[in-house]
């Protein structure tokens, strides 16, 4: 926030003062409290100050027992009875003493005497901790018994024209924007909203009618909040707006909660579970973002400001004139209802309830959120009698052990929601719920049967989610024609019946988890049925027969309990096959034989990386695009994809065991801090056959890339270009090599950064067919080839030579290059001879480097320098 550095700075001042202990943050809405505060937690907790960091999100209408809970939730400790209130606060005093902790309470109205102390948080000042709130009442300033107060100044005018620049995106002035500012009275939350509002809408000149509109916004932040409403575009967004009412004020939202919420319950048009639904469900968020109607409370949560909430519960209030109705009760339920539906929704999420209503007379209500009543054990038998087209139920996170029979007569409901209810014995009386199409009951850890009948007629459910459950025997999926989402992940008492995962039962299944399961037999006819998408397993990768499996379905992602990853996908241009693997041991039963070389893989492109290593910045990634080496000297580390190759492996971070299968196929290979090699002839020369390119980078252990091995395997190696970079133990390209050998196909030799490589290649090798050769940044290395070994033999067709500071280098071989045409040499002192001549076949050569180099040059035959063109070196 513009203009905001000098209020942080204010803040952390006392932050950090030791004799500061509790501080309130006090001024009325839309000053950037909550703002302020934030940016001085996160400077925080980048500090050594404080060993626990609390972030405690509150409101109006959140109770001194939530507020206690909500501590208790970001402390993960675990209570059995939420009702014991005591027994709380003594938990949360015994964890935070002896702790350097900071507690921010944002948004706070208590108004009980000594709220520390009624929280169960120590006295900050006895522990170096500190207690940060945020307020807009006086009475705050007294029962938070606070050492500093500080009371939050409106912007400057040039403080709110960057605020205004900045949200909007514009730096152009007109004077529908200097009237925003100047009649903002330096308000950040006014001007935020008006901002945003108006971002999508500002040109040079405005019209009238939105000039009188602004005009009439600029009243307060409600009328601004008013306004930003109303230039929302259609009614589809505002709705899913204004379905962020059933979430209590202090509760933050995960991103993909929220989605999912207005995914089920029907506010997206295009329907549940489709790609097209989920794509405007995430631009609606976007926008809403965008226009500052929600804000961010960290990367993944999203939340209300409590200026807008209060703005859309009064205008709801006024009867569905502005296209919905809404009500609220302090701890009691919230309902919000659009006109053109006809039904309503009701919300009492989190709220303090032991007991519901016998038989509640909701005769049109299609939403029902119960979600994180945590002292409610029992639903009344009868409950749901009155609620015929009851469409979406959330039950989550409460406390109830079994289903009230009523539930049965819920035949219109299409969601079911219990997840985390643990208490949550048996699933019964859903037999009759026909139009079923979601099930949720994961974390329902104390579930352990479900009632005969409950699956006897399934025919629209599409997500079933049970993981984490101990539930022991489920017959079949027979049922279930239209599942695109089956989620099993740790029932570890699932007993599986034979051919429970057949491919017919499950046509269109899109998702799968069974990890953590005792599935004993990989289901192989899954993956023929062209939908799935996502599949994680409980197997062994060894478990797996590879020559039964056929097929692996593109966009398949397979994750096992014990860390294997891979996610398959295929490219829309160039037809491969990619596919990304944490670790080489989904490869170690993948023989050289397997089908799916032929079926899937006949262009591939593997990685193998650590998951934690996946999404670093600069990390080697998918790259389609074509290449060319890329410079390390200018810092950067990778490579990409020659054009001409169609199966690329390449291992980040891992010890690269069982890849036998796979470097049998690779035509290049890439390997970047690979553990445990010595040599490359590790793998085995003869798994090597179908390499044509190989880079290798930061192994540091590697002393050698080939051995005497080298001797009978050369004429299977068909490697045309060989890059090394970064191998602080290499000391020998070529290591043992006693007999003739011919490299027959290897053309491009690059080295760069090897500071312990003292030779280069022994005087048995040759390369008939080399053409480039590179070598940079090897302080030890000597010689190329003993003078002994002519380049007429050695290097027949090399073209072009390239040395880079190599401080030690005396020579590059005896004889002379036939076929060279340009050397570049740049700081290579100790170099006094080229190995270059005069003949009929001898093409003039042009050579590059420092004047006093080339002027210290002894020549064998001074005709020579005729034959060459000597230019001052320039960019190698």
């Amino acid at each position: 926030m513009a203009g905001g550095e000098r209020r942080i700075q204010h803040l952390m001042e006392e932050v950090t003062n030791p004799d500061v202990g509790t501080v309130v943050v006090y001024g009325i809405s839309g000053l950037g409290k909550t703002w302020t505060a934030r940016q001085a937690y996160g400077r925080a907790m980048a500090s050594c100050l404080f060993d626990v960091f609390l972030w405690i999100s509150l409101s109006a209408t959140c109770t001194t027992v939530r507020a206690r809970q909500k501590i208790l939730e970001s402390l993960s400790i675990a209570v059995e009875d939420y009702g014991d209130e005591e027994r709380i606060t003594e938990k949360i005093h015994s964890f935070l003493s002896g702790r350097r902790f900071l507690l921010v309470l944002d948004d706070a109205w208590f108004t009980e005497d000594r709220m520390l102390a009624t929280l169960g948080v120590p006295t900050p000042r006895h522990n170096a901790s500190k207690v940060v709130v945020t307020t807009r009442t006086r009475r705050a300033l007294t029962v938070m018994e606070p050492d500093v107060v500080i009371e939050q100044s409106s912007l400057s005018i040039k403080e709110s024209w960057d605020l205004f620049c900045q949200i909007s995106g514009r730096s152009i002035v007109n004077s529908l924007e200097r009237m925003v500012v100047e009649a903002s009275h330096g308000m950040p939350l006014l001007i935020v909203l008006m901002a945003g509002a108006l971002k999508d809408s500002l040109s040079d000149s405005a019209n009238e009618e939105l000039t009188v509109k602004v005009s009439s916004a600029l009243q307060d932040d409600l009328a601004a909040a008013r306004f930003a409403y109303s230039m929302l575009p259609d009614d589809e967004v505002k709705h899913c707006l204004v379905y962020c009412l059933l979430f209590p004020g202090d509760m933050a939202v995960r991103d993909d909660e929220l989605i999912q919420y207005w995914l089920m319950d029907g506010m997206i048009a295009e329907g549940f579970l489709s790609a097209a639904a989920t794509d405007k469900a995430k631009k609606i968020l976007l926008l809403l973002l965008h226009r500052r109607l929600l804000y961010r409370e960290d990367d993944d949560h999203v939340r209300m400001h409590d200026t807008v909430r209060e703005d859309l519960m009064n205008t709801g209030r006024q009867g569905g004139h502005h296209g919905y109705s809404c009500a609220a009760y302090s701890e009691g339920p919230t309902s919000i209802w659009f006109p053109d539906e006809r039904y309503s929704r009701i919300s009492l999420m989190n709220c303090r309830i032991e007991r519901l209503p016998q038989i509640p007379q909701c005769f049109f209500l299609s939403t029902l959120i119960l979600r994180g009543i945590r002292c409610l054990k029992v639903l009344p038998n009868s409950f749901f009698d009155n609620m015929q087209i009851l469409r979406f139920l959330d039950i989550s996170f409460t406390a109830i052990r079994n289903l009230p029979y009523s539930v049965s007569k819920l035949v219109d409901l299409h969601c079911l929601l219990l997840k985390g209810c643990q208490h949550l014995e048996e699933l019964q009386h859903i037999g009759s719920l026909q139009k079923l199409e979601v099930l949720d009951a994961s974390g329902c850890s104390a579930l352990r049967t479900i009632a005969p009948g409950s699956f006897t007629v399934k025919n629209m459910l599409r997500v079933l989610d049970l993981s984490r459950t101990s539930i022991e025997f489920f017959t079949s999926f027979s049922r279930f024609p239209e599942l695109r989402c089956l989620f099993l992940g740790g029932c570890r008492r699932l007993n599986f019946q034979e051919s429970v995962l057949h491919v017919g039962y499950l046509p269109k299944l899109m998702e799968l988890d069974v990890s953590g399961t005792a599935l004993s037999e990989f289901p192989y006819g899954i993956t023929k049925t062209g939908h799935l998408q996502n599949l994680k397993l409980c197997t062994e990768s060894n478990a797996v027969d590879w020559m039964v499996m056929q097929w692996l379905q593109p966009g398949l992602t397979w994750d096992e309990h014990t860390g294997v990853y891979a996610s398959v996908k295929t490219g829309v241009e160039d037809n491969r096959t990619y596919l990304c693997v944490r670790n080489t041991s989904f490869f170690q039963s993948l023989d050289k034989d397997s089908p799916l070389w032929d079926n899937c893989f006949l262009r591939f492109h593997f990685r193998v990386c650590p998951s934690e290593e996946a999404n670093r910045d600069g990390e080697f990634g998918f790259q389609n695009e074509n290449f060319v080496f890329r410079e390390t000297y200018f810092g950067t580390k990778y490579c990409s994809r020659p054009p001409n190759a169609c199966r690329f492996l390449e291992i980040h971070h891992v010890r690269p065991w069982g890849i036998g299968g796979v470097l049998n196929h690779a035509d290049v290979v890439f390997l970047n801090d690979v553990k445990l090699v010595k040599q490359l002839s590790d793998f085995g020369l003869q798994s090597l056959g179908a390499m044509r390119e190989c880079w290798i980078q930061r192994c540091d252990q590697m002393e050698t890339i080939f051995t005497a091995e080298l001797e009978d395997a050369s004429q299977v190696l068909s490697l045309e270009k060989l890059w090394i970079s970064n191998l602080e133990k290499l000391s020998f390209l070529f290591a043992g090599v006693e007999r003739e050998t011919n490299f027959t196909s290897l053309k491009h030799i690059h080295i760069d950064c090897c500071p312990s490589l003292v030779g280069l290649f022994c005087s048995t090798l040759r390369f008939q067919n080399l053409e480039t050769l590179q070598i940079r940044f090897c302080d030890e290395l000597e010689s190329v080839y003993d003078h002994s070994v002519h380049g007429e033999e050695a290097f027949p067709r090399l073209h072009t030579l390239r040395l880079w500071e190599l401080p030690e280098l005396k020579s590059v071989c005896g004889g002379i290059l036939p076929c060279i045409k340009y050397v570049k040499v740049k700081e290579c002192p100790k170099l006094k001879a080229l190995p270059v001549g005069v003949n009929d076949m001898t093409p003039i050569a042009i050579i590059r480097g420092e004047r006093q180099w080339w002027n210290n040059l002894t020549w064998e035959d001074e005709r020579i320098k005729s034959h060459l063109l000597f230019r001052r070196w320039g960019r190698f």
